[in-house]
């Protein structure tokens, strides 16, 4: 079971048998709403999540969502503690989320880690990340407006599932993401579903359009 949920994450890019290996050392948890996942300071622990999704938290305000399909807890592979709390967010439809959860103090678990292979992935993932945080700084100080950040919340957390495109997430706790009211979201929104870059499936659920949004963050970023 673990290792067929490994192939909807990033570590789908690596072959069977390191696939197997992650997969052997890995916890499955299940967490309540705003149960920690870890806290600010902890050190040794890495995640991927399996469904649902995991607020960052820094100083009481959230920093950034990691959903379904992402990894998190970088700074554990550098022996550092963790500089944020992590938190469960239970979705719209009630579902706790799942988390596979590795401790890198344990032998084994280190073995599998200390892989050239593994490594190189969650080297990407992170400058993946940075590059996110630095293009919202860019969007603020151009004053892009709220579309924009909207857009490139819904960009970063469509690409947590490597096998969708379908992002679900109210417009309450995208407002907290973007740092923007509910009003001001849901304007956002029909903004960018107006130019069809996002298809509202339900409450709550939005396909995106990936890639003309990645062409139009494009544009904003270069001042265009």
């Amino acid at each position: 079971m673990l290792l067929g949920d490994l192939e909807a994450t990033i570590f789908s890019g690596l072959d069977g048998p390191r696939q197997r290996a992650l997969a052997k050392v890995a916890q499955p948890l299940s967490f309540t709403a705003g149960e920690h996942l870890w806290a600010k300071g902890d050190t040794g622990t890495f995640a991927c999540v399996l469904e649902g999704a995991f607020d960052i938290v820094c100083f009481g305000v959230t920093v950034d969502t990691i959903g379904t399909g992402q990894v998190l807890g970088h700074s554990a592979l550098w022996g550092r503690p963790h500089n944020a709390d992590v938190r469960a967010r239970v979705t719209g439809k009630g579902r706790p989320p799942v988390a596979l959860v590795w401790r890198l103090d344990e032998p084994a678990v280190a073995e599998v880690f200390s892989s050239g292979e593994v490594l190189k992935l969650f080297l990407r993932d992170s400058q993946a990340l940075i590059r996110h945080l630095n293009d919202l700084q860019i969007l603020y100080r151009r004053k892009c407006g709220a579309s924009a950040h909207v857009a490139a919340h819904l960009c970063r957390l469509s690409r947590c599932r490597l096998d969708s495109n379908v992002v679900e997430i109210s417009q309450k706790e995208l407002g907290e993401l973007a740092g923007y009211d509910p009003r001001t979201v849901r304007s956002a929104l029909a903004e960018l579903q107006d130019k069809g870059y996002i298809r509202p499936l339900r409450r709550s659920v939005y396909e995106v359009d990936v890639e003309a949004l990645t062409v139009l963050l494009g544009r904003l970023l270069e001042g265009a």
